[in-house]
């Protein structure tokens, strides 16, 4: 047989491996009892491990699971041999302390009144200074950012900048695994101290501040700042928010999976905040994470319980240094319309008491080298996964039931649920921030108001499923966000999974209704009034004439909108998986090919399409450029696959071009609500203190479908590999870790909308687990897949179910059972916001569900490519492979919640990537079992609420 081996250079598996961290809950696989450990790792550089075979390769350093070449010489019996370069080395005179493996290097001035640190990397054999740590500046007052500022108007006392006092260094720990170092000294009279530690083959430093407030606990703020050095306009930069002033910075409330990151020619600077310390380091302050807005639909807060928040800051033009700046630690914030951030410096403002006098946060500091331009950030998502994501992964919650017992409850509540009216109350105050006392009513004993709505129309069986928001009631939907089609796809495969007939008729009945719409030109209308018995082209109607890009509007239009290209090409994305994965509609291709004409008619010579076109088909100036190009994408990827015309391949691929060179490098991501929805601002925003454009999601998840669609139709691995940026770019809004301040429900894996809201677990997640799961399955990269399931899980966390209140999921519900809202905290604050429809809540989330069980079943092992993710309410602990003697070990999530789910419950075990033959497999020890390798495709597992697990009888 081949061995296996994998470079690691540059890579976080040795990283992780080295400190001894995920080996609990990363499957291994072991074969022929040569025993080769495979640690799964879904880093892209490490996609083609299983292809790589040994052989002489030279320049490069190879890591072998049964030993190591090591100068030359190979020994399988020394497993942990390191080569004198991944080492760790520290050195010591009297001027400077160095510590550095083959990767990084950290120089320490020590005979200065401040220590100075200086960060490199190391660049074709040589030393390349990339950062270094801020301590201060001269310049004057006037010219900085109000951070940085001094002197009269600011209590200078309580405003501390960790760098700034540290006098002595001692070495903590040397040796060549690992290396930590310790700076202390004071800063006005303040005892402050830092770890810096170092392992060999990581290519950061782990960083930790701790201060001791010496007089009384009160505080401003205590940041660490670091100067990116390289020369030149960056080439890549990223934080999770934009700003619109010079005090706002990133709280964090945007803290989904964070970082501040800096890149150029190949070299990048990347802070990552220790997620764990934010949690395990909790200070309370009175009046810190205030808003200056309403509370409306709060959930109920003692405001003396508010935790001192944390926060990152990327300044490009701090006023303080000629380079960009990076900032983290303890600050608090105003929250301000639910997008801005802002710290409110002059005269003590937001200085707090604290309920401790010990302050204590860390970091992460990435200093890279080589990094593919624009890309950089992959390594950091792919860290982000695999220091935190994985472990909440393997953990009970959110899911709480089977996700057929979700189906159960949550079609039958949809479909009968009658809609809501808000009332208006009067203004109160609840312990500090002022409430509005506004609550909602649930309409009640009037059928026809129901949200199923079906009919026929000459002949044929139609339906549909009705918004819930009051305003758009009267509204069946096929747009961006909510779209019936998409829904079906759900509706259908539970109808098929639990032999309901209902459902499957349902879904029919959604198709039928979506290819009655009226076409003109291909193009179709996104809305129907149920009242009006009339089409609606879509919710917005831009200015056709007089565009001004600088107009902050948001053209809302639901009684005269325009035909909206997103609308139309989601609904016919939609509908070739519905063709694709449930039944063949013989009017789906006609109805969608007539629209992909559309689509090749009005590319333009840069390779978008409008995004709105006048009822004359006319474009629309706004947002005529635009980052939607994925989702048309998708379409002509999707057409040209089921008809081998190439006009369709053509258009894509010029629409692909396009997304490669405008999009992708500066995250461009343009798109309806980008602009247009309750982050209302103007097309030409740009902030130029973080040198970020706007960015939403919506259009992210839309460029995954559309690149893996075409490498699809191609098998061009350019496009997989601009699917993964895409997917590798989107964890930044999707939750890691749940946050302690994130008490309205548990947050992980869910959702954010964009780098200019704050929401949690918005609903958009569905998409994004029928996104990640594809590109996750085509680039074989299990940390995607992970992210897949955790989004459809979290999809299903805001409905209304007994469980959820009683494990701790979701406390606060204020829809009927088996309902929801769109999200949480949207105005960010602890909140319950509003409904918007079924789509944006437990209809969506089983439609994600079925896509990922329709594809992996309820538990999933691929041995080829060292896949294996459990889906139903299960973990994949481990397994191994000898000969064709499998062993494997699972666990049920749902037994390990503080109240288990009480039931037995069935999954399908699909196992794949096998040599023929028979197998004996042992599950969770016990007796072995003979099945073919056909009939471990799909097998059936019983889950007992005890956590036994078996293959079924």
């Amino acid at each position: 047989m081949d061995l296996y081996i994998a470079e690691i250079s540059n890579q976080s598996l040795a990283d992780d491996v080295s400190r001894g961290k995920n080996k609990r809950s990363i499957p291994q696989l072991k074969i022929d009892g040569s025993e080769q450990f495979f640690i799964v790792h879904p880093n892209q550089w490490f996609k083609t491990i299983h292809k790589l075979k040994l052989g002489i390769m030279n320049g490069l350093k190879f890591l072998s699971f049964c030993g190591l070449v090591l100068l030359g010489l190979v020994s399988p019996g020394c497993r942990n041999l390191k080569s004198k370069e991944s080492l760790v080395v520290l050195t010591q005179s009297s001027h400077q302390i160095e510590l550095a493996n083959d990767r990084v290097r950290l120089v320490l001035v020590i005979d200065s009144p401040i220590v100075t640190q200086s960060y490199f990397a190391r660049v074709n054999g040589e030393w390349k200074e990339v950062a270094s740590a801020f301590t201060g500046s001269e310049k004057r007052q006037d010219t900085i950012m109000p951070l940085f500022r001094k002197g009269a108007g600011y209590v200078d006392e309580y405003r501390l900048m960790a760098n700034e006092g540290f006098k002595n260094v001692k070495v903590i720990t040397n040796n060549e695994d690992a290396a930590k170092i310790q700076l202390t000294g004071d800063i006005n009279n303040n005892p402050i101290e830092q770890s810096i530690e170092l392992d060999s083959n990581q290519d950061f430093f782990h960083i930790e501040t701790l201060a001791q407030l010496a007089k009384e606990p009160k505080l401003e703020y205590l940041l660490s700042n670091y100067t990116f050095n390289v020369p030149g306009q960056p080439d890549y930069i990223f934080v999770p928010t934009v700003k619109r002033a010079d005090d706002d910075l990133v709280g964090d409330r945007k803290f989904f999976a964070p970082a501040a990151i800096v890149e150029k020619d190949g070299l990048m600077l990347a802070l990552v905040p220790d997620l764990n310390l934010i949690n395990q380091n909790i200070l309370y302050a009175k009046g810190a994470r205030s808003q200056k807005h309403p509370r409306i639909f709060a959930v109920p807060i003692d405001t003396n319980k508010n935790s001192f928040p944390t926060a990152l800051d990327l300044n490009l033009h701090s006023g303080v240094s000629e380079h960009p700046l990076i900032s983290y630690g303890l600050i608090d914030y105003w929250t301000e319309q639910h997008v801005y951030w802002r710290h409110e410096n002059e005269n003590g403002a937001q200085v707090r008491f604290l309920s401790d006098n010990k302050l204590h946060y860390g970091y992460d500091l990435f200093i890279n080298s080589n990094v593919e331009k624009t890309r950089g950030y992959q390594r950091i998502s792919s860290y982000l996964w695999e220091k935190y994501g994985r472990h909440y992964f393997q953990m009970p919650k959110p899911q709480a039931l089977p996700f057929s017992d979700y189906a159960g409850v949550c079609y039958p509540a949809t479909f009968a649920y009658e809609g809501y009216d808000v009332i208006n109350g009067e203004a109160m105050r609840l312990n500090g921030p002022r409430n509005l006392n506004i609550g909602i009513k649930h309409r009640q004993n009037h059928p026809e108001l129901a949200t199923w709505q079906q009919w026929e129309k000459n002949g044929v069986p139609m339906g549909g499923l009705r918004l819930s928001a009051p305003q758009w009631y009267q509204f069946i939907y096929n747009t961006s966000w909510w779209n019936n089609v998409c829904d079906a796809t759900g509706i259908y495969y539970w109808g098929k999974r639990l032999h309901d007939s209902t459902l499957i008729d349902k879904a029919t009945r959604i198709i039928n209704f979506t290819l009655s719409s009226p076409q003109k030109d291909g193009i179709f209308p996104a809305l129907y009034d149920i009242n009006k018995k009339s089409w609606m082209p879509s919710m917005w109607r831009p200015p056709a004439e007089n565009y001004n890009p600088d107009s902050v509007l948001r053209y809302f239009n639901w009684e005269q909108g325009d035909y909206q290209t997103s609308s139309t090409s989601v609904t016919a994305g939609f509908l070739m998986q519905y063709r694709n994965t449930c039944e063949d509609n013989p009017a789906i291709l006609p109805f969608v090919k007539r629209y992909g004409d559309f689509l090749l008619k009005n590319i333009q010579p840069d390779g978008t399409v409008p995004a709105w076109f006048t009822k004359d088909l006319q474009a629309v100036p706004s947002l005529k450029w635009n980052g939607e190009g994925g989702v048309h994408l998708w379409v002509l990827s999707e057409l040209y696959k089921a008809t081998k015309e190439q006009k369709y391949l053509e258009g894509a691929e010029k629409i692909a071009k396009s997304m490669i060179n405008d999009v992708l490098p500066r995250q461009k991501w343009y798109d309806f609500e980008t602009f247009y929805s309750c982050a209302v601002k103007a097309e030409s925003f740009f902030d130029a203190r973080t040198g970020q454009y706007p960015a939403n999601t919506m259009s992210t998840g839309w460029a995954i479908d559309g690149f893996a669609s075409l490498y699809e139709a191609t098998q061009n691995k350019i496009y997989l590999s601009a699917a993964e940026a895409c997917a590798d770019y989107s964890i930044f809004y999707q939750a890691v870790w749940a946050p302690h301040y994130i008490i309205t429900a548990y947050p992980f894996g869910g959702f954010s909308s964009q780098n200019s809201d704050c929401e949690w677990l918005d609903q958009r997640g569905h998409r994004f687990a029928i996104s990640l799961m594809h590109v996750g399955l085509l680039s074989s990269r299990q940390d995607l897949i992970e992210r897949a399931v955790a989004a459809a899980r979290a999809s299903l966390t805001l409905t209304n179910q007994p469980a959820h209140i009683q494990n701790d999921i979701y406390k606060y519900p204020n829809y009927p059972l088996g309902l929801g809202p769109e999200n949480i905290d949207h105005e960010g604050f602890p909140q319950m916001p509003l409904r918007s429809g079924p789509s944006w809540c437990e209809v969506g989330g089983l439609a994600a569900a079925a896509q990922l069980m329709n594809q992996l079943g309820g538990a999933y092992i691929d041995f080829k490519n060292n896949i294996a993710v459990g889906i139903d309410g299960v973990s994949v602990v481990n397994y191994t492979l000898t000969d064709h003697n499998i062993k494997l070990t699972m666990k049920s999530l749902l037994s390990g919640l503080k109240v288990p789910y009480d039931k037995p419950f069935v999954i399908e075990l699909r196992m794949i990537g096998l040599e023929p033959g028979t197998y004996k497999i042992s599950l969770n020890g016990n007796t072995a079992l003979d099945f073919s390798e056909k009939e471990l495709n799909s097998r059936l597992v019983m889950v007992y609420p005890e956590g036994k697990i078996e293959f079924k009888k």
